[in-house]
């Protein structure tokens, strides 16, 4: 290498070495000390606040609870959503003992239960419990 080339590579080293003492790490010197001094002094960003959990109403917690718990009970919410919309509450008496009273059907214990959701869409709670007699 020619004398010239490596001179210029000395002199970038040089300046390389010398900007990276301002970026020290410590806290009172530096780039990176005065990022931290300005940091330090903005307004810290709070985490949102927790969503209050979700509260349902009593009659739809009596028809939750009447039903049995099995793969197909999900979708809380979104059967809420269904029940305040339609207006089951003023029937939640009668709608959470077909409920139970439908888990005493065979189909049902067998495994051929709907969703819940399908049942209140579907407003199964107005069809009549009737057991059927083995073949």
């Amino acid at each position: 290498m020619s004398d010239t080339l490596l001179a210029a590579i000395c002199h970038l080293l040089q300046r390389i070495s010398a900007q990276l003492d301002d970026l020290t790490c410590t806290s009172k010197g530096g780039a990176y000390g005065e990022a931290m001094e300005i940091a330090a002094k903005a307004p810290r960003r709070n985490r949102p606040e927790p969503r209050p959990r979700q509260s349902y109403s009593p009659g739809f917690e009596q028809f939750w609870a009447a039903w049995k718990a099995s793969p197909r009970k999900v979708s809380k919410k979104t059967c809420f959503d269904v029940w305040k919309r339609r207006g089951f509450e003023k029937a939640a008496e009668a709608i959470a003992a077909h409920a139970a009273a439908c888990w005493t059907l065979q189909s049902w214990i067998d495994g051929y239960d709907p969703a819940p959701l399908t049942y209140l869409r579907q407003e199964r709670f107005s069809d009549p419990v009737t057991h059927r007699e083995k073949r």
